[in-house]
């Protein structure tokens, strides 16, 4: 099954004693996936838009999403970088992003259309 996958992504700068502060950036990507599942689709799409190895997806009344504390770059934080922001001595962001999946079906020639 194809899926095609939008995600929205917002990221705010974030602190550990004080939580998500400022915004900082958003954008959006998309990507067609060909996968079994929405799931494996969403998984897909933060492997492959996002370069997060460690997601934390979450599915709160069918909306898709991810958290994750990367770096300035949008890298994932290393544990030492983890420690450093635990101890305000390391600037970190909150990427947020909701994903919209749409199922792809393919459609032939009608003279419906």
């Amino acid at each position: 099954m194809k899926y095609y996958v939008v995600g929205d992504t917002a990221v705010y700068r974030d602190s550990f004693e004080h939580g998500e502060l400022e915004y900082v950036n958003s954008w959006q990507n998309t990507l067609v996936v060909d996968t079994d599942t929405v799931t494996q689709a969403v998984e897909n799409f933060i492997a492959d838009s996002l370069y997060i190895q460690n997601p934390q997806i979450q599915n709160d009344e069918g909306r898709i999403s991810n958290s994750s504390l990367v770096d300035v770059d949008n890298c994932e934080l290393s544990e030492v970088e983890l420690i450093a922001w635990r101890e305000d001595r390391f600037v970190a962001y909150n990427q947020y992003t909701s994903f919209t999946v749409y199922k792809m079906e393919e459609v032939t020639n009608n003279e419906d259309y």
